[in-house]
């Protein structure tokens, strides 16, 4: 995985272990990568960084979540968004109504690879 034209990714999400791991995997692949479990480091984020993909847990509270991406899709229209889905929460229909509002580029499904994690982020970046 190489970070086409250093591209901007934000990492939202509640854990820090996964924001570190995640961030830790693309910087290695080359990518520029931002961390943020608030929306207020990611509006600070947001108003520094051309952000060209949002990497966004689903188990982030939906009022955050929603607002972090309003607010990236408001400056940066064309942001793509992957989003990190558990299973049981397909299986089971939860969230249907908010994967919906949320409109991702791309599904990751909990537990994912780092393949599939690259597998995403180069389609976000050639689509």
């Amino acid at each position: 995985m190489e970070g086409r034209n250093n591209a901007n990714i934000l990492v939202l999400d509640r854990k820090e272990l996964v924001r570190y791991t995640i961030s830790q995997i693309l910087t290695g692949g080359g990518f520029s990568v931002h961390e943020s479990h608030s929306k207020q480091s990611a509006s600070d984020i947001i108003a520094q960084c051309d952000i060209d993909i949002v990497i966004y847990d689903m188990g982030i509270p939906k009022k955050l979540g929603l607002d972090v991406l309003s607010d990236v899709r408001r400056i940066q229209p064309a942001v793509k968004v992957i989003l990190i889905v558990e299973q049981r929460d397909l299986v089971a229909r939860t969230h249907l109504t908010d994967i919906s509002e949320i409109n991702p580029s791309f599904l990751l499904v909990k537990p994912f690879s780092i393949e599939s994690l690259s597998a995403c982020i180069e389609n976000c970046l050639v689509s």
